[in-house]
């Protein structure tokens, strides 16, 4: 097995290890990424079971001498059609640009049954759900989204289909955490000596990642709320002078907060900026 699969495994494993302290009425869902696609992994949550997978299939499997595995989950007539918001994004090393947009996408479900690999021969075919979403009518120049997602979860059902979906769509909010995490805390670039000490680093910059992606999301979702819900009464001071200074309205409000910040970190207030705040920017 690749190292960074063997990775990807390993944390699982623990991931199963931790859950056991939770209560069986609560269930718990990984969703990873597409270079995790592997038979061993779904070998491991057949035998392990506590914890369920979902992951964006990579590879196009031959499931029978006729059948390939992307072509028997995106033929036959679509079970539903769902509407998706398209966030936008900007152009990335491994990503093109992006536009925010309201995506209708056809939706289809079916069961597909896995043959083993080398990497574990001797094992059992896996049988999982496939959830298989294709945007109809893309924007002109705009790639169509399509997702061919495989998961452990039961899917009966075009709610079963439509929920795991809505798990997989979660997964942008952790890939934006851990973006928070490297490129902004740069946990990635901590040398410590010891062991501990990088330990006890990276807890502390969980922590802040954390914050950071908290109040985000509360300055977009609910700019309303009192502003004391976060900030300590000094910090509140400290925003309310920078306000007097530049000229805008008192910190009354969360938005207007994270207004003042996203200034501190750059932000110019010009017509062709996105609306504040960004991870970035905070």
């Amino acid at each position: 097995m690749k190292p960074k699969a063997q990775r990807w495994l390993d944390a699982y494993e623990d991931t199963c290890a931790a859950a056991q302290e939770l209560s069986r009425k609560i269930q718990v869902i990984t969703v990873m990424d597409q270079e995790v696609d592997s038979f061993a992994l779904f070998d491991a949550q057949r035998h392990l079971g506590r914890v369920h997978l979902l992951v964006p299939a990579s590879a196009d499997r031959k499931l029978s001498k006729k059948k390939k595995m992307f072509q028997t989950m995106s033929g036959g007539k679509a079970a539903g059609r769902i509407t998706i918001e398209v966030k936008r994004r900007s152009a990335r090393p491994k990503a093109r640009a992006r536009c925010h947009r309201s995506a209708a996408a056809e939706l289809r479900y079916c069961q597909v049954t896995l043959p083993a690999t080398r990497v574990v021969p001797d094992a059992d075919p896996v049988t999982l759900s496939a959830v298989h979403i294709r945007e109809i009518s893309p924007p002109q120049g705009e790639e169509a989204i399509e997702w061919y997602l495989l998961t452990s979860l039961p899917v009966w059902s075009v709610s079963d289909a439509e929920q795991v979906l809505e798990y997989y769509l979660k997964r942008w909010r952790i890939e934006d955490f851990f973006r928070v995490l490297k490129s902004g805390c740069k946990v990635e670039s901590r040398a410590h000596r010891f062991a501990l000490r990088l330990q006890r680093s990276l807890a502390i910059h969980l922590v802040i990642a954390w914050c950071l992606m908290v109040l985000m999301l509360l300055g977009r979702t609910m700019p309303d709320l009192d502003p004391e819900v976060f900030f300590t009464e000094m910090e509140l001071a400290l925003l309310t002078e920078f306000a007097r200074i530049l000229g805008l309205s008192e910190c009354k409000t969360l938005g207007a907060c994270t207004l003042l910040l996203t200034i501190l970190g750059g932000y110019q207030r010009r017509g062709r900026d996105p609306p504040p705040p960004g991870h970035q920017t905070m």
